[in-house]
Parts: structure tokens; sequence; C-alpha cells
């Protein structure tokens, strides 16, 4: 878990805690042996019955390796053990904590441990991937393509890979390389993080050049009904 990751998660976890009444001793509690720190604390929390807690606050579920560090701080510490998270990982986990006493309080799967900033943050790399996998196709809106360019398209679009791709097309990865970069340069491909990436911007194009022929041949449609509905002038 990143420093920002569970710096939050305990502000969280410690707002959970007082609304069921614990009261927060310390934060962030260092552990040491012998002058060494061996460990940190995130919580010290003392619950409503005057028992003190060494309280471990995780975002997700947690493993054996999880309950056996929340049990060897608080022994360490002279407290009881107590973990915050989603539940446990397996059965192992669960046995070792009732085997060891560790108190796990288990949040709701929709229970989220971000701050409102993070959360924006997933939220808008979320945003910004998508708009790397379809920009180019969302921004031009009549995609000039040939027939070539339509071929090499259908060709990353049906292909798992870009050996397949290249088998495909018939060509040599070098000559692959350089169809890319011809698309690129033409504002119809942009530069992608994996081949998966590149195949959902083909599917894309694909789908829009698809839909952008179906209407102009409704338009044209349109226009012929409209002639021939037109009313005649009055003479």
């Amino acid at each position: 878990m990143s420093m920002k990751r569970g710096a939050s998660s305990e502000r969280i976890g410690r707002g959970i805690l007082e609304r069921m009444g614990f009261q927060i001793l310390e934060s962030r509690k260092r552990l040491e042996i012998g002058g060494v720190e061996v460990a940190e604390i995130d919580l010290v929390a003392k619950s409503p019955e005057g028992d003190v807690y060494s309280v471990e606050v995780k975002a997700g579920r947690i493993g054996v390796s999880d309950v056996r560090q929340a049990y060897t701080n608080a022994q360490i510490s002279g407290l009881k053990p107590m973990v915050i998270c989603k539940g446990y990982a397996d059965t192992a986990a669960e046995l070792t904590a009732k085997q060891l006493g560790v108190k796990v309080l288990e949040l709701p799967d929709f229970y989220i441990l971000l701050e409102p900033e993070e959360l924006e943050l997933i939220v808008r790399q979320a945003v910004q991937d998508a708009l790397n996998d379809y920009e180019p196709a969302l921004l031009i809106p009549d995609l000039k393509l040939t027939r070539g360019d339509i071929k090499v398209l259908k060709a990353i679009a049906s292909s798992p890979a870009v050996d397949v791709a290249v088998k495909t097309l018939g060509v040599t990865i070098d000559e692959f390389t350089r169809l890319i970069a011809s698309l690129r340069d033409r504002g119809i491909l942009t530069r992608a993080s994996s081949y998966s990436s590149l195949r959902k911007q083909a599917i894309h194009i694909l789908n829009l050049s698809f839909l952008g022929r179906r209407m102009k041949r409704v338009e044209s449609y349109l226009k012929r009904l409209l002639k021939e509905v037109k009313p005649a002038k009055h003479s």
C-alpha cells in the first residue's frame, strides 16, 4: 500500500472506530526493540469497555501474513490485536485470526477505504485510459479511410496478437510498423500502450466508419424522399 493510500485508510479507520465509541490514543505508533524500529501500528484505540487495541487498517481483504503481522505487532506493544478490512482472503486467514485471537472488523464490500481525492484520481485515470483507446475515432467526425486503411484496421481488429495481424496482412513486421505509423501520422490512430489498446482503437474506428456510411445512405435516401413528396407550387 502506498504511503498516501495508507494514510487515507488510517483516517477512515479512525472515523469508523470513533463512531463505534472507541477512543483513538495514538496514530502511526512506532515499535522498537532494543532501540531498533521494527514495525509501526496504524492506530492504538481504546474500546468503550476499556480494552486497548493495536489496530491495522487494510484497504482490501487480509491473508494469513496480514493476520500474523497484526498479532505480532500487538504482542510487541502489549496490546490486543485488531484488523479493519474487507474480510478474509481465504479460509486459512480466518482460521489463523480465530486461533491467534485477532479481532477482525469486517467492512461491507461496497465500503471504499479511499478519500474523495483519491477516488477522483482513479476516475480521472480510467477516463484518460478510455480516451487513449478511443480518442482518434471520437475526435475525427469524418474518417477518410482508404480500402488499404480498412484492410489494415480489419486485420488488427480480428487478430488477438501482433504476429497474427502481420500474418493476416501478409507483410513483414517492419512493413506492419510502417502501416501503423502512417495511420498515426494521418490522425486515424494514436499511440497505444499495448496491442490490446491498439485493437480497441481499430474496432471502434471500423464501427464508426460503418455507422458513418450508413448515415450517409440514410441522408441520401431522405433527400430523395423529400424531393418526391415536395408539394407542387401553386400557379
